[in-house]
């Protein structure tokens, strides 16, 4: 189910209560306009490439984006929420990259008032909000995906660019936002997680950390596990043009106790703009439940040229609820295990 909801009333009148002189005391952060290709079939093969930039402006990425069969009937599902913060109606394009039954797949489509549509045959209001709760099944009522292929699981990012007709509009970050909930319908309810997209620059990471738990089988505790979602972004580069290679990614843990290297995981291949799951990463990278049930967590590109960023969500074993947190960059110099 799709809305699009307007801000525009509830701000009517705040400009009033803002004192005079406030705006010169705030830094606004620009960001680069980016683009990415599409082509005249919106659903393309990886390996196409476009001879023309569909979309350029500010671009917001979104790690994980999917729709998953879990145990015992559980699907995770997930809402999106794309934001026009300004005073101006703009075309937004969506670019979906996920892989279904193994294959990969580009889903391109703009946001509008009325769900999602061919690339650039509408707009988002201004001031408004597109919501949908549960994107995949929302490409499957727009005929991108089939029934089979949403029933088989389908995980991937999402891309979000805000197109720029005039100066100043949409290269500033905060004018659009993007947010997801991933989320099961379990317990005769719904129980979920948010996580925010973040604007694609020219520095993005090639290593990100973050922290494993396990303390499945510890007395007096809740029963936790962790997986890791690993997105390869890409990264702008100064003309715009977004630059994402296939790449090999290895996780390497280190011990909370000793602060020594507990094991590294097998290379683990992604394809551009695709997330890849890695689950119970604590067994991935060899943690000792004899001595830690917690791991400092580091995922490096080893080959390709790329950038990657992802979350981390941390499972109640038995209720299968998540808690999710954003893994980190670590491409500092120094003080980083080798």
């Amino acid at each position: 189910m799709k809305k699009i909801t307007s801000l525009l009333a509830p701000l009517v009148f705040v400009g009033l209560a803002v004192p005079a002189g406030a705006a010169s005391l705030t830094t606004r952060s620009f960001v680069p306009a980016v683009h990415r290709s599409g082509t005249a079939d919106a659903r393309r093969p990886a390996a196409v490439t476009a001879a023309v930039a569909q979309a350029s402006g500010v671009g917001i990425n979104l790690d994980v984006v999917g729709r998953l069969p879990g145990s015992g009937g559980v699907i995770f599902k997930t809402s999106v929420d794309i934001a026009n913060n300004t005073d101006t109606a703009t075309q937004v394009d969506a670019y979906f990259s996920g892989v279904i039954s193994g294959s990969h797949v580009d889903i391109i489509a703009s946001v509008g008032a009325n769900g999602l549509a061919a690339q650039g045959s509408v707009q988002l209001p201004a001031v408004s909000v597109f919501h949908t709760d549960d994107f995949i099944d929302d490409l499957r009522v727009a005929g991108y995906i089939t029934q089979a292929e949403e029933d088989a699981g389908i995980l991937g990012s999402l891309f979000v660019i805000y197109n720029s007709p005039s100066p100043g509009l949409f290269d500033q970050i905060g004018q659009g936002s993007v947010q997801a909930r991933f989320y099961s319908t379990n317990a005769q309810g719904t129980i979920g997680v948010s996580a925010n997209g973040h604007e694609l620059t020219q520095s993005e990471p090639v290593s990100i950390v973050g922290i494993a738990r396990d303390t499945q089988g510890e007395a007096g505790t809740p029963q936790l596990y962790t997986n890791f979602f690993i997105n390869n972004e890409g990264f702008a580069q100064s003309d715009g043009t977004i630059v994402a290679n296939t790449v090999q990614v290895r996780l390497t843990g280190y011990s909370n106790s000793t602060g020594q290297k507990t094991g590294q995981s097998s290379l683990i291949t992604i394809g551009p703009f695709e997330t890849v799951g890695v689950s119970k990463v604590f067994d991935v990278v060899h943690g000792n439940k004899a001595t830690d049930d917690t791991l400092i967590v580091f995922v490096d590109i080893v080959s390709g040229t790329s950038a990657i960023s992802g979350l981390s969500s941390l499972n109640d074993a038995g209720t299968l609820d998540p808690s999710a947190a954003q893994l980190r960059p670590a491409d500092w110099t120094n003080g980083q295990p080798q």
